[in-house]
């Protein structure tokens, strides 16, 4: 398969599926952890935190940096409105 970045991994596959099927479009229809997803907005980011670092053990570049990006966009909001 020369067309793939890199070699198909099988359990890592399914380990992400079964993520995206859990959760939907982003988390949008995860029913884990509901009450922190609804319940203001430190424990909504809370929920995100949590949700993202189940990720850390198959993608921890991803996962590591997305509460950095997190904060940074909440300051380049304040500034810019």
């Amino acid at each position: 398969m020369p067309w793939m970045i890199c070699e198909p991994n099988e359990k890592e596959g399914r380990k992400l599926l079964e993520e995206i099927m859990k959760g939907g479009n982003f988390g949008q229809y995860d029913e884990r952890g509901k009450e922190f997803k609804n319940g203001g907005m430190i424990k909504h980011g809370l929920w995100k935190l949590k949700r993202v670092m189940r990720l850390v053990g198959s993608y921890p570049e991803e996962a590591l940096w997305e509460p950095v990006f997190r904060v940074w966009h909440l300051g380049w909001r304040k500034v810019n409105g």
